[in-house]
């Protein structure tokens, strides 16, 4: 991957990334061809999409039961990415995601109908695209294994979703494993192949 220059931006001065073949879904039929990433500070990064020549912000499709968790990890995406739509239950995200087909998917494991873990399965069977960030209060390292082997490329503690949320979709974005910052967890960041 090498930069090349450009002056679009996104709200910030952007750095592109070329990705060939970065496994990001289509959005809405046009052709993915690049991730821009923002250098904002050396700790924070805010990352846009290329799609048929515009620039867009990632697009979310969060998933939880929770009667207020939905509005505040919108709140907290919503000024780095496009939050596209919220479901509250398992087939409604199965659903969703594959009519709306978003970036990454912020999904619950313990849902109604269908819970996270089964409905991400039903969707890397159909072929969806998008990466995937568990969240959850469970902080068992099996546990957290078993969300990772459906091919997810982050983990997040509910109770870390305010310091880690945005950084966990950042790191789905770019490709690289993110475990929630917490000492019952012992997983490896790593990246991904």
């Amino acid at each position: 991957m090498s930069p090349a220059a450009t002056v679009d931006s996104c709200g910030q001065s952007p750095l592109y990334l070329t990705l060939a073949n970065s496994g990001l879904p289509r959005a809405t039929g046009d052709q993915l061809r690049a991730v821009v990433v923002h250098a904002m500070t050396s700790v924070s990064l805010s990352v846009c999409i290329h799609r048929a020549g515009q620039l867009m912000r990632a697009r979310i499709l969060i998933a939880d039961d929770h009667p207020q968790l939905p509005e505040i990890e919108a709140r907290l995406l919503g000024s780095e990415f496009e939050v596209v739509g919220k479901v509250s239950n398992g087939q409604a995200l199965v659903d969703e995601a594959l009519r709306l087909k978003p970036d990454v998917i912020v999904t619950d494991i313990s849902m109604p109908v269908l819970d996270g873990i089964s409905a991400v399965d039903l969707l890397k069977e159909s072929g969806n695209k998008s990466r995937i960030v568990f969240l959850s209060v469970h902080t068992d390292t099996d546990f957290v294994r078993k969300c990772l082997s459906t091919g997810a490329f982050a983990y997040v503690v509910k109770s870390r979703i305010g310091s880690e949320l945005v950084l966990a979709v950042r790191h789905a974005l770019a490709g690289t494993i993110f475990v929630s910052h917490n000492s019952n967890i012992s997983i490896a960041h790593k990246s991904s192949s």
